[in-house]
């Protein structure tokens, strides 16, 4: 598979969309905001589309021929986000073990101060229990979570949005062949 056009131009740009992504990340991290709750991380997402759509891009024109079909785009723009952010959440994986093993705590503490805020504001709208039933058992799995966990969600979470944005951009780039060449 690795000698597939498509498969080496989802890599390539994967691997740059994941890159700049982390190069965001560590940017919202030395400027001493969280990433992870930072409203500053939508940058990385306004990067990936940038890099899928260019990835996307580069295949239909310059690898196809000047078309793509909209599943075939839908597979590229897939496969680069799968690529992209397998290496980014690698790299954030790294990170909080080898770095800074604080930040998955920061994670954590500002999360449960979220869900606690959120608590507050439901119990005095909804009657009942059950809503605190909830909140407790979303607190026991915040207080469960690793760097491979956080990892991993985030990268499950980061494709699942990806890929909604590859059937979004394969609409719009996809170009079908001309039925006759036209020679002059």
């Amino acid at each position: 598979m690795s000698r597939d056009p498509l498969f080496k131009t989802a890599m390539r740009f994967g691997a740059y969309s994941g890159l700049s992504i982390f190069i965001i990340f560590l940017l919202v991290y030395f400027a001493g905001k969280n990433p992870f709750t930072s409203g500053l991380m939508w940058l990385g997402t306004a990067v990936f589309i940038a890099f899928m759509s260019y990835g996307m891009r580069f295949y239909r024109d310059d690898i196809s021929g000047g078309s793509m079909t909209y599943w075939r785009g839908v597979l590229a723009g897939t496969l680069i986000s799968i690529a992209g952010y397998a290496a980014f959440s690698v790299l954030v994986y790294v990170f909080i073990v080898a770095v800074d093993p604080s930040l998955l705590e920061r994670y954590k503490t500002e999360a449960l101060d979220a869900l606690e805020q959120s608590r507050d504001m439901i119990e005095g709208k909804v009657s009942g229990n059950s809503i605190g039933k909830y909140i407790d058992k979303a607190a026991g799995e915040i207080d469960k979570l690793t760097a491979g966990t956080l990892a991993f969600s985030d990268f499950l979470n980061k494709v699942t949005g990806g890929f909604i944005f590859s059937l979004i951009l394969s609409a719009i780039l996809r170009k079908s062949k001309p039925l006759f060449d036209q020679q002059g």
